[in-house]
């Protein structure tokens, strides 16, 4: 840790009717693992599927994240609902259809400009659970409702370095490593 940095950081959490300020560890502080460890931990925690530590933020009705702590850097996550269906031959080529319910994740430094592809002032994802209307569920296949990241740029979806911690009916809960647009899928009846 640099003489004269504070062990806390602030993160700003912004929705479309929340803005929420939460204080988290910084990486490099007294009392906070090293960046190897977190990695290691981040790895552990991954295939155990076992939730993040983190500050928690409702964001609206359907939208609740969990911030991950330490972080690098000072910086703003914004999350914006995004109900927009899309199609593309990813999905359509496995059955799968884009439920219209989603979000739109950022993050932000302090110029509130995005960090550069690539950089993530957390190591550990952010874990989100996304909310949706149980009248669908008579349209779909509970069980197959998951949750990709739509790439727009290239008309594609990937869920690679994704992965689901529970699914209830209504809502399901997944961690997200970056920024980006995450949509919820599902097989129809």
């Amino acid at each position: 840790m640099v003489v004269g940095q504070k062990a806390q950081v602030e993160i700003n959490v912004i929705g479309e009717s929340v803005r929420q300020t939460c204080s988290v560890g910084r990486i490099g502080a007294p009392g906070q693992p090293s960046e190897f460890f977190l990695k290691v931990l981040c790895e552990w925690i991954k295939s155990h599927k076992f939730p993040w530590p983190g500050r928690e933020v409702q964001l609206d009705d359907s939208i609740r994240l969990v911030v991950s702590q330490p972080a690098r850097t000072r910086a703003t996550i914004s999350c914006e609902r995004w109900n927009t269906k899309f199609m593309c031959e990813d999905l359509s080529a496995r059955s799968l259809v884009a439920l219209g319910h989603g979000c739109h994740l950022r993050f932000l430094d302090s110029r509130q400009e995005e960090f550069p592809s690539g950089y993530s002032p957390f190591i550990l994802p952010i874990s989100m659970t996304l909310r949706y209307p149980v009248d669908i569920l008579d349209q779909i296949d509970a069980r197959t409702v998951g949750v990709v990241k739509f790439e727009p740029h290239h008309g594609r979806v990937a869920a690679d370095e994704l992965y689901i911690l529970k699914k209830n009916p209504g809502e399901i809960t997944f961690c997200a490593p970056a920024p980006g647009m995450y949509a919820l899928i599902a097989k129809l009846r």
